[in-house]
């Protein structure tokens, strides 16, 4: 039986220029005149690219060379700004092509044409395309027939079979990325592998592990490999990169390894860029699309903040305030704007949930003290009730190139409220929770609670308000909450996150300070664990998370509601006290992922979970529950996640196979990791956010965890974590906000530099991460 080892090399392949490697027709077409062949100037590639393009975009293939361009291309591939060459020597040439600034005085980029070749390889190695695509390319250049190809076939893959002793190599796309595998033969050395770069002015390796590339027009970044190798089904990581020897070949440092398995190298980071002016920026929630763009909101300060022409409101209105939404629409590369906008008043006006449906319209929710506030004839509520700068919700949907409102409308009721996150069902209905003083919220007739019953205590309630796809009316409507308890600040009932199934029921978490906070019979804990020292004093509460069904009248629409908790006290300042839920995510099969921060020792956590044991003074948590389960049942996994110090989950996902994806911030040097992290430690001395994936049955080993930011002199002021999507293909999209001047951007990033570099400023961030190891 023969037995190979799979090699799989993969970086990031961003190129300073902003011109990113992406998708080749794979359809029949007609294509420009001959493009340049490979005795073009050299200039570095890189191995196995991973580029940001769209995984739902036409496959990257590979055109068979029938006289369509230099004969000494075997084959070859096209995107936009790019061409790529494969040539009878298995070196891959890239061919960029140059690109106009957007500034007059600016000079114009050149082109750039960079290749890698396999130092040491066999100089023809047999070539052939596997898989062929129903597709063909057809070339129609000039008047004279004999110049014509037509029908070119086009492959998924291209093998060359003997590049090095018993090593082959297959050049494939993965989701609209290049990728390639050198597969080894028993008793062939993966070590045998050499790249040489010709052209670039020098190598360097990171302290990251990267490999640097310097180039004319900047810096190309390939990120440390990961290395392992699955064994009994266990993941087995092997320390390893990048050995530079000579200025312009690197190869690869791979210990001691089973060669009857397969031995794997991969990357991470995709994409990293700031966004934000000159002022304060902070992103609260991020969305993805079915191509890969990204949608972020928050709130700004700068009167400087990227605004796009031909947005819904290019400048910041006049306010008061200081303090305006945004939503930016971020191309699936994370090197432009697709849109971006203002939203906002005469007062403050803060974003704080965000989705987007299959057409591209973007639902946004938040709050706004404004009373010129954007809102849409017809609306539900076109004036806000609550006065002077007492602010009410706002829930707003943009079409999807973000110049106009579709819908925009008021939410709330006298006094304060606070929309929080926002979900969509199938029929573009849009459902918001958040939490309120008010005791003349707007609810509907058969909500389950019709009531603020924490107004005895002047006190809030969450709420959830399901909208029509109109936003003319409310489908359902509810407070959701107890009496809470006397404190100077929302000390009852807050909602934080909410998430809908196909059923068009909603989720929600938060976190109650109530003894007597609605939960149904074999509920998992059917009893408050939190306290207070005095009647007075502040809070010690529970997370909680709630499922109603809007279609069902009264006390039947709460389908299930529990508490999540412990007895922890206090904490030191950046920490709310007790526990807390901040993100929720629900699977297909009605699984809803929570995840918090508890200060409790006493967490409940599963045996088999990944952390069993308290880290210290308050971690992250992530805990899977089963509605449908009783009582104990319904625990299907419950973890900390954290280390000495302080950990905060604030937001999750989940893809189709039950990998749980969570984002937050840490104060910990020793927050767990993994070793193909981005960031295995701390980048500075302060908090930092961090990007962690759990397996299906959130057990260890961790799929993934890094640390994502910056230093800064600022103990508690660095890089916070506040949301995170996944897509179709398991790529990761986080945002957040950084005080960090060098937290980690990428090259051809839209904002690759902090906006104000002072250490009292902070930005928003969006970084895309892909590659992961799932299960």
């Amino acid at each position: 039986m023969e037995h190979k080892v799979r090699v799989s090399l993969c970086a990031c392949l961003l190129v300073a220029s902003g011109i990113l490697f992406g998708n080749a027709r794979s359809t029949s077409a007609q294509v420009p005149a001959r493009s340049p062949g490979p005795s073009a100037k050299l200039s570095p590639f890189g191995t196995k690219s991973h580029v940001v393009e769209s995984f739902v975009q036409p496959p990257l293939s590979f055109e068979a060379n029938h006289g369509q361009t230099d004969p000494g291309v075997r084959f070859l591939a096209r995107g936009q700004g790019y061409t790529l060459f494969l040539t009878r020597r298995a070196e891959a040439i890239l061919s960029l092509a140059k690109q106009p600034t957007t500034k007059a005085d600016a000079p114009q980029r050149e082109a750039e044409v960079i290749r890698m070749s396999l130092a040491g390889a066999a100089i023809h190695a047999a070539a052939a395309g596997v898989n062929a695509l129903p597709g063909k390319a057809n070339y129609f250049i000039g008047n004279d027939p004999k110049n014509w190809r037509t029908n070119v076939p086009v492959f998924e893959k291209a093998k060359y079979r003997g590049v090095y002793p018993g090593v082959d190599l297959v050049y494939y796309g993965n989701q609209g990325q290049l990728e390639y595998d050198f597969i080894v033969a028993p008793g062939a050395d993966p070590r045998s592998v050499a790249l040489n770069f010709a052209g670039v002015k020098k190598l360097s390796i990171d302290v990251q592990g990267a490999l640097v590339l310097q180039m004319k027009e900047g810096d190309l970044r390939l990120a440390k490999p990961l290395i392992y190798q699955e064994i009994n089904g266990e993941r087995r990581e092997i320390s390893g990169g990048y050995v530079l020897k000579n200025a312009h070949e690197v190869s690869f440092q791979i210990p001691t390894y089973d060669p009857t398995k397969s031995l794997v190298i991969d990357p991470t980071l995709s994409y990293s860029t700031y966004l934000g002016g000159t002022g304060f920026d902070s992103a609260n929630s991020l969305a993805v699309d079915a191509t890969g763009d990204a949608y972020v909101t928050g709130w700004t300060s700068s009167v400087d903040f990227p605004a796009t022409p031909g947005a819904f409101q290019t400048a910041a209105p006049p306010s008061s305030g200081g303090q305006y939404a945004f939503v930016t629409k971020l191309n699936a590369a994370g090197s432009g704007l697709v849109y971006s906008t203002y939203l906002g008043g005469n007062q403050g006006d803060v974003g704080y949930g965000i989705r987007v449906d299959a057409a591209g319209n973007a639902y946004v929710t938040g709050n706004t003290s404004s009373t010129n506030f954007p809102v849409t004839p017809g609306a539900f509520q076109e004036v806000k009730r609550a006065p002077g700068v007492v602010s009410n919700v706002f829930v707003t949907k943009l079409n999807a190139d973000g110049s106009a409102l579709v819908y925009s409308t008021y939410l709330g009721g006298s006094s304060r409220d606070i929309g929080q996150s926002i979900a969509l069902d199938t029929a573009g209905n849009a459902y918001v929770a958040g939490w309120t003083f008010s005791t003349d919220f707007p609810t509907t007739l058969g909500a389950f609670q019709p009531i603020n019953r924490a107004s005895v205590n002047a006190t809030t309630n969450a709420f959830l308000t399901e909208l029509n796809a109109q936003g003319a009316a409310l489908l359902y409507s509810t407070y959701l909450g107890g009496s809470g308890g006397p404190g100077n600040g929302p000390e009852g009932d807050t909602a934080s996150s909410i998430a809908v199934d196909a059923q068009g029921n909603a989720y929600v978490t938060g976190r109650t300070c109530s003894v007597d906070f609605p939960i149904t019979p074999l509920a998992f804990q059917m009893f408050f664990q939190g306290s207070r020292s005095s009647p007075t004093s502040v809070c010690s509460g529970n997370a909680f998370m709630s499922k109603l069904n809007p279609v069902l009248v009264g006390p039947a629409s709460l389908v299930y509601s529990t508490y999540l908790g412990g007895s922890g006290g206090v904490s030191f300042g950046v920490a709310p006290e007790g526990d807390a839920a901040y993100g929720i995510a629900v699977d297909t099969q009605q699984n809803a992922y929570v995840t918090g921060q508890t200060c409790s020792s006493n967490f409940p956590v599963t045996p088999l979970a990944f952390q069993v044991v308290y880290g210290g003074v308050c971690d992250a948590f992530v805990t899977k529950l089963n509605p449908s389960g009783p009582s104990l049942a319904g625990l299907v996994y419950s973890t900390f996640l954290g280390g000495s110090t302080v950990e905060r989950g604030a937001g999750i996902d989940v893809d189709s196979a039950g990998n749980a994806y969570i984002a937050g911030y840490t104060l910990s040097t020793n927050f767990p990791t993994t070793p193909d992290a981005f960031q295995t430690t701390t980048p500075g001395n302060s908090l930092n956010a961090f990007v962690t994936v759990l397996n299906p049955s959130g057990s260890a080993p961790l799929v993934y965890s890094t640390y994502l930011g910056g230093s800064t002199p600022n103990f508690f002021a660095s890089s916070n974590g506040r949301s995170i999507a996944v897509d179709m293909a398991g790529q990761a999209y986080v945002t957040g906000y950084s005080y960090a001047a060098d937290f980690p951007t990428t090259p051809g990033a839209f904002q690759t530099a902090s906006p104000n570099v002072s250490p009292n400023v902070y930005h928003s961030f969006v970084a895309k991460f892909s590659g992961f190891p799932t299960q």
